[in-house]
């Protein structure tokens, strides 16, 4: 790379993956620095503020025992902190390579490591990354610093996301078990206590405690596995000196030191001793350090029989089960924390766990929960090796190819594993239903295995759509489904027995699906004396506090350490330094008023934050759950540095948590400010979102969602598509704020278009509110100025009623659209979806019926009766429109053009399709009308429909003994359906049964059978897969196919019972068994 200008002699001491660093001479003093560089020529942003990030921290501190910054170079496209350079210096590591420690060296340098890290805590910061490569020693061992802040964090507690063991921060072999992102707990100072044990261990006994092979066992074993005892493994090793360090490996952070000061003062005890006599009498640990620091322990009291249940059901889970457990319990209670203690044995089990949250204010996105915890799924596997992300996507292709759009059409982040798939052919409502179950049903198959089990968390699902209850219903009872397990929470106090989720435990219990609610209780006096004695490492007169405690906040968790955290940050709870212990006036604290209910108590302690930050944190409300810092910076028109200060008090206070490390982050160069679009917080309870958005006026929310949805329109409009149903939703909360026509039609076109993508993904309750809205923007005068937009708008909605089971109302919707059809073909596209919504309530007959009048609206009329006769004279017109014709010549006819004709031959198809599932012995019916839709095809040319109404024509002629011309007729529909309408093949080649045996021998038609079977499938046509399936074991017995290999078909089609439900087809099946 090029030199820096004004500095020569570069010596490259060490290259990372973003950094490269040298040794190189200051022309203006002479002096040796080290330079810490970014080493690609471009760097990424996030890289260039992660630099900048580090010499802020760095400038300002004044700590002997840390390097010095002696400046920041940005030269052209090239990055560098100026660093002093350390005379004869090198890494600990390159030290304990040429160094055998005795254990006064050991001593000398531990209390020097201990005192540095001390006064990093001081500042606030907390290094995260504390490792041999990370302490500066100089050769003599008489001085360390410590070096590399760049994942440093200044906040006193920051909460973990979990992430692919891959791409933790830190360096894996030292990472703390907080750090893991597995243990529900956030991290703080101690967590560099944990890494400086590590670093201790190593020291002395020459190698690491755990040995891993990959990131997965590393992190399993910071989190379960004991080191043995150095003292164990070298005798030489003093057992105190041993035990502290065991003390700073222990796996909770309760149980180690609080502070690098004790450690410190510990290890001066030994070093004393040791230099009188060369031994280290036993003394108790942690007399000196510091009690005084206020930690609410992060562990669950009084839930020890609830998180054995959680764990005696996830080993059952290991043994290929299948089960389901809800929490329930009031707001505030613990439930997301219960679940969250699964995080350790899943990593041990090498699984999956994901999450997804509903949200209250955002309930009319369809799936949105799912989407969340699949998204974070496929994010995970995206950040795997090369070798494992083509394994996914090897897997998943596999699974779900060639429906893979089907799933990418709900999370859109799928296409990046598995690449762009072939367009969805849209279906009649229940084969469109059943193919997206069945696609979603093998993508999470995909997943849920032996060696990989996956565990999904759906939280607050008193807040989840109808779509998603449907959907894990249905997944549940899909016995292929193994290594799964589902919890969800909910708010049982909050939701009437009406509703959904009371509706799945219901299907589930029918179905025996094992399945278990645990509902939590709040927490007893004696659980609130145990967190006191805890967090006040004292057993003396707690009693009155807890007891106050309890009846201020009745034992909810979130509310007692609220409360709690409110009279320390109040002063009403102190740490007396001359007593050596906490002290509080429990006649004062009764005499206080202090908020009885948890919103209270949250919207006076936010009361507390300045002005600009509250306002910043209502408007993050608006936004959701979570919100990124580019939305939140956009709305309020802040500079980015502003915001990033705004919203630090709130993180320091922990009303928000960020979602990712890239939080702390610089963002005061112009280079950098793309970055911000990365950064994502969310709110640490929904009780923090719901008190700031109680606290905004009506219209004032209005406002904000408006500017929200033309923000987020931008976004969308610039081509990320996934973002249209967020878009409607913020406008939905607004309508009335769209005033100019122009924005009204525009904007009814979204929620026109969300709706479509919606109901394609089965979400019909949401499509029904999206299309209710359009019409609402539209408003009557539309009928005269957007009539086409508002029919197609008003007949999709009585759709979606229909679909959502909503009959009553959806032909409610039809008999008012009658009335504002302006042209035929208007009424009988009302006529045709009124008949399909009468096929989904199986009244076949009915729609049948249905149909003809549409066909008298353009003046055709049928026969009023179907016998012999009358299809003898259909016949006879067919022989005579054919004649001088042969089958090939068909496919010659020219595409069907004139809209009345198609919309005819649309109906007769539907005719011939009704009437065969009303009533299935009236195949003269079934004749009469294919026969009259073959005429239309050699009038007017062929359409879509054409290909079903040949095969019936081909099945008469073989009825009449001319096998060729069938066979031939059949090519010619195949040719057909591959050309138009390929998601009927599978029925035609089925249907061509009657006629291929007479042409090709049995293994050939079984070449066509497996294709039907599959096809048939894979469009959610099942009632032709089960007549596929009957048809290839008869064929295959006729085939004198082996038993065993029947026998094997044959379980495998009874398994598949689960999805068809047809007894018929499973009595058919087993009498072959």
């Amino acid at each position: 790379m090029d030199n820096l200008i004004g500095y020569n002699q570069l010596e490259q001491l060490y290259v990372g993956e973003s950094i490269v660093v040298y040794r190189a001479i200051r022309e203006m003093d002479g002096r040796s620095v080290i330079l810490k560089m970014l080493k690609e020529e471009y760097p990424d942003p996030a890289d260039i503020a992660r630099l900048i990030y580090e010499y802020n921290l760095l400038k300002d501190l004044t700590i002997t025992d840390i390097v010095r910054t002696e400046g920041f170079e940005k030269q052209q496209h090239h990055y560098a902190i100026v660093l002093e350079d350390i005379p004869n210096s090198c890494t600990l590591r390159e030290f304990l390579f040429t160094h055998k420690l005795s254990i006064e060296d050991f001593l000398q340098i531990a209390i020097q490591l201990a005192a540095a890290l001390d006064q990093l805590h001081e500042t606030h910061i907390i290094h995260k990354d504390i490792n041999p490569d990370n302490i500066l020693i100089t050769k003599d061992g008489k001085q360390i610093k410590l070096i590399d802040l760049s994942i440093a964090t200044q906040l006193s507690e920051e909460e973990q996301v979990a992430v692919n063991p891959e791409v933790l921060e830190g360096t894996l072999p030292y990472i703390s078990p907080e750090q893991t992102t597995r243990m529900n707990r956030s991290i703080d100072r101690r967590t560099d206590l944990y890494s400086l044990g590590i670093t201790f261990y190593e020291m002395l006994v020459g190698r690491l405690p755990f040995e891993a092979n990959d990131a997965i066992e590393w992190v399993s074993y910071h989190i379960a596995k004991q080191p043995v005892p150095p003292h164990d493994i070298i005798a030489d090793i003093p057992e105190m000196v041993s035990k502290i360090i065991l003390k700073l490996l222990a796996k909770s952070a309760e149980d180690r030191y609080n502070t690098a000061e004790g450690v410190k003062k510990d290890l001066q005890i030994c070093l004393t001793a040791w230099e009188k006599d060369h031994t280290i009498p036993a003394f108790t640990l942690g007399v000196q350090d510091r009690a005084g620091m206020f930690h609410i322990p992060q562990k669950l009291f009084g839930r020890e029989k609830e998180a054995y249940q959680l764990l005696e059901v996830f080993e059952k889970i290991n043994r290929g089960a299948r089960e389901v457990l809800f929490v329930e319990g009031q707001s505030g209670i613990g439930k997301s924390s219960l679940i969250n203690e699964i995080q350790k044995p899943i990593i041990r089990q090498r699984g999956y766990f994901i999450t997804g949250k509903y949200e209250q204010y955002q309930k009319d996105l369809p799936y949105d929960g799912l989407i969340q915890a699949f998204r974070n799924l496929i994010q995970q596997i995206l950040t795997e090796s090369k070798q494992r992300v083509n394994y996914w996507r090897d897997q998943l292709n596999k699974a779900i190819s060639p429906n893979g759009q089907v799933i990418i059409n709900v999370i859109p982040e799928v296409e990046k594993l598995i690449g762009k798939q072939l367009p969805i052919v849209e279906l009649p409502p229940t084969e469109a239903r059943t193919r997206f179950e069945l696609v979603f049903f093998d993508f999470v198959r995909t997943f849920s295995r032996k060696d990989h089990p996956l565990v999904l968390f759906l939280d607050d699902m008193q807040w989840a759509d109808t779509g998603s209850f449907n959907l894990l219903t249905q997944l549940l009872q899909d016995t292929e489904v193994n290594y799964f397990f589902l919890l969800c929470t909910y708010r049982n106090k909050e939701i009437a027995t009406t509703h959904p989720i009371f509706e799945m435990k219901t299907q589930l219990e029918k179905a025996n699906i094992s399945l278990r609610t645990i509902t939590l209780k709040p927490l007893t006096q004696k659980n609130v004396m145990q967190l006191l004695n805890e967090t006040l490492n004292t057993e003396e007169h707690i009693d009155e506090l807890a007891k106050l405690i309890m009846e201020k906040t009745a034992g909810n968790p979130y509310f007692v350490n609220l409360f709690l955290t409110s009279l320390y940050k109040n002063h009403q709870l102190t740490y007396d330094t001359t007593q050596g212990q906490w002290v509080w006036d429990i006649a004062s604290l009764k005499n206080l008023p202090i908020a009885d209910n948890v919103a209270d108590l949250v919207i006076n302690e936010i009361s507390r934050l300045p002005e600009a930050t509250q306002e910043a944190l209502k408007i993050a409300a608006c936004i959701g759950n979570q919100f990124s810092l580019a939305t939140l910076i956009a709305l309020q028109t802040q500079p980015a540095e502003t915001m990033t200060r705004l919203l630090w008090i709130a993180l320091e206070e922990k009303w928000i948590i960020p979602v990712s490390t890239n939080y702390k982050l610089s963002l005061d160069d112009a280079n950098i400010m793309t970055n911000s679009m990365k950064i994502v917080y969310r709110f640490s309870h929904d009780r923090v979102q719901q008190a700031l958005y109680s606290l905004i006026s009506e219209e004032k929310r209005k406002e904000i969602h408006f500017k929200l949805g033309y923000l987020l329109l931008a976004e969308y409009s610039g081509g990320n598509e996934s973002l249209l149903f967020n878009v409607v939703h913020h406008f939905s909360i607004c309508l009335n704020l769209i005033k100019k026509p122009e924005e009204k039609l525009k904007i009814a076109e979204l929620f026109s278009k969300a709706a479509y993508k919606a109901k394609f993904s089965i979400a019909y309750d949401v499509a029904v509110s999206y299309l209710q809205a359009a019409l609402q923007l539209l408003g009557d005068k539309a009928w005269k100025e957007h009539h086409d937009l508002v029919f197609y708008d008003t007949l999709n909605l009585a759709n979606c009623l229909y679909l959502s089971g909503s009959f009553e109302q959806a032909d409610m919707q039809f008999n008012a659209l009658l009335d504002k059809a302006k042209t035929v073909l208007e009424k009988v596209k009302i006529v045709q979806n009124r008949a399909l919504a009468y096929t989904v309530q199986s009244k076949y007959t009915e729609a049948a019926n249905i149909v003809e009048e549409g066909l008298r609206l353009l003046g055709i009329k049928l026969p009023h009766s179907s016998s012999k006769f009358v299809v003898v004279w259909e016949l006879i017109k067919t022989k005579w429109l054919l004649k001088g014709k042969k089958p090939s010549d068909l496919l010659k006819l020219p595409i069907m053009q004139d809209p009345e004709k198609i919309m005819i031959m649309e109906l007769l198809e539907n005719m011939a399709t009704y009437s065969l599932v009303a009533n299935p012995g009236n195949y003269y019916r079934i004749a009469c009308v294919s026969m009259r839709a073959i005429h239309y095809s050699l009038s007017y040319g062929n359409h879509p429909g054409s290909a079903q109404c040949y095969l019936h024509y081909a099945l008469i002629e073989f009825i009449r003994g001319n096998v060729e011309n069938a066979y031939e007729l059949i090519q010619v529909s195949i040719k057909l359906c591959e050309r138009y309408n390929p998601s009927q093949l599978g029925t035609i080649y089925l249907l061509g049964m009657r006629v291929f045996p007479w042409k090709m021998s049995y293994r050939e038609c079984l070449v066509y059978l497996n294709k039907a079977s599959q096809l048939n499938f894979e469009s959610g046509n099942l009632p032709y897969y089960q007549y596929a399936a009957v048809a290839i074991i008869s064929m295959m017995m006729l085939a004198n196919y082996p038993m065993a290999e029947i026998e094997e078909k044959l379980k495998n089609y009874l398994s598949d019972y689960q999805y068809t439900r047809n007894d018929t087809v499973v009595f058919a099946l087993k009498v072959y068994l």
